[in-house]
């Protein structure tokens, strides 16, 4: 995934993508797209808005400063693999993904809420994910693990908030 299949394109594609704030603000507009395409916008929309973004900063926060000093992997440049890597990573632990857990978390969420719409975060989960692995700083397992651990948060502040608001979705 990272060393034969690179082309111009497909490096600039993957280097834009797997910018954390670049993916943000594309996630953040999908889910108001995703929200649109449901139904009309609304207060409930807002607060599912709202409930999204702290969905995926506290997977985030729980991701990058408990699960990964837990299991503190090195990056694959630091790992002794040969590598091709396409943007500069820090020495901070590789497993679990935060980019993967927190795109994740916002595909889980936008699904328990929304179902079908919501798959086009998927597609972006998912470009996500391959990102990383194809610009060189994880390995297929901490793709994985963020996916997994993003998908539960995202699934429990779901049911968390439609348990809360009943009805109104």
């Amino acid at each position: 995934m990272n060393g034969k299949l690179h082309t111009g394109f497909a490096d600039s594609f993957f280097v834009f993508i797997t910018n954390k704030w670049v993916a943000l603000i594309i996630g953040g507009l999908l889910l108001l797209l995703v929200a649109r395409l449901y139904k009309r916008l609304s207060r409930i929309t807002i607060l599912i808005f709202i409930t999204a973004l702290i969905t995926v900063l506290i997977t985030d926060a729980i991701v990058c400063r408990v699960i990964k000093n837990l299991i503190a992997r090195p990056r694959p440049p630091y790992d002794s693999i040969p590598v091709r890597l396409l943007i500069s990573t820090t020495n901070s632990p590789s497993m679990p993904s935060a980019h993967v857990s927190d795109s994740f978390a916002l595909f889980t969420f936008a699904y328990t809420i929304y179902r079908k719409w919501a798959l086009i975060l998927l597609i972006f989960a998912v470009l996500v994910s391959y990102s990383r692995v194809y610009v060189g700083v994880h390995y297929p397992s901490d793709i994985i693990a963020g996916a997994l651990i993003g998908s539960l948060f995202g699934f429990l502040t779901a049911v968390l908030l439609k348990t809360t608001i009943k009805d109104k979705i």
